[in-house]
């Protein structure tokens, strides 16, 4: 029989006493282990551990699509999304869809791919994103190189412009050449969840008191609707998996393009990309994103 020292049994008697909380301290100064200074870091939010590039495959490989939700300025998560899609092509087949992007632009960027048009043509008529070139060029010659269809997945901005100033019904009353731009109407509002609406009103300007509550919410959305619109058509009408590109807003917490995606009954794999900026992973933001990818300070 062990005899244990009085001073083990009073700390093995505290430590069933409070297995929780020990848990919960064990956790919380094993995480900036996790994501110090080590960059880039890629983090499973279910498996509560780093993973590489080889694991996302992986997990590509159940799903249908794989959203890479980003911070537009982020220099350095643009360079880790061409190195992430020049790993994922060398092992499958799919096409990419950017927010940047917009439907009416379509013809321009297949034109481009098929080298009918200089690239110096193609930035010159799509001009609606900054720094379109230096930040998403790279990831576009790639495609052209590898024969990798290219999606111009967004609505054109002005008739979400034209939402948010005097309403979705607007959008009835274009011309049918026009409306071929737009997501089913129906599919625009019925995909807006408490959770989404609340999210989307937060970052509504305090001091823009002229914007309509309702026909900002539907602005958005509709933003939503269409690229998610898009990447469904693409995936059925090719048969093949997708890789999309938007800033994190759109598909963080399972909403928005990766909600309305899910209804659609597409298997949706989700990627936060964020600089770390003191971040640290919890219980709390492990709801973020299927995988959290930190690009640097």
């Amino acid at each position: 029989m062990i005899v244990l020292n009085p001073k083990f049994r009073i700390f093995f008697s505290f430590l069933k006493k409070n297995f929780s909380f020990v848990a919960s301290i064990v956790f919380f100064f094993s995480i900036p282990v996790y994501a110090e200074n080590i960059f880039p870091y890629i983090f499973d939010t279910s498996l509560k551990q780093k993973i590489e590039f080889l694991q996302i495959e992986k997990k590509f490989i159940d799903n249908d699509i794989l959203i890479l939700g980003e911070e537009h300025d982020d220099a350095i998560g643009h360079a880790e999304k061409l190195k992430l899609i020049k790993f994922l092509s060398d092992k499958m087949q799919f096409s990419i869809s950017f927010e940047m992007f917009e439907k009416d632009q379509q013809i321009v960027l297949d034109e481009f791919l098929l080298g009918f048009v200089k690239e110096g043509n193609l930035f010159h008529e799509i001009r609606n994103w900054n720094s379109l070139k230096a930040h998403y060029g790279p990831i576009i010659f790639f495609a052209k190189e590898k024969q990798i269809p290219v999606i111009a997945s967004n609505v054109p901005r002005r008739y979400a412009n034209l939402v948010s100033r005097k309403g979705l019904e607007e959008l009835w009353k274009l011309p049918k050449e026009s409306r071929k731009y737009i997501p089913p109407l129906n599919q625009i509002q019925e995909n807006i969840t408490p959770e989404y609406e609340k999210k989307i009103l937060s970052f509504l300007p305090v001091h823009n008191l002229k914007l309509d509550k309702k026909n900002f919410l539907y602005a958005q959305a509709l933003w939503d609707s269409a690229m998610a619109d898009s990447i469904y058509t693409e995936c059925k009408t090719r048969g093949k998996k997708l890789v999309h590109i938007n800033g994190r807003v759109h598909s963080d917490n399972r909403m928005g393009v990766t909600y309305r995606l899910q209804k659609m009954g597409l298997k949706v794999l989700t990627v936060s990309m964020f600089r770390k900026k003191g971040f640290q992973f919890s219980e709390d933001n492990s709801s973020i994103a299927d995988i959290i990818y930190l690009t640097g300070e």
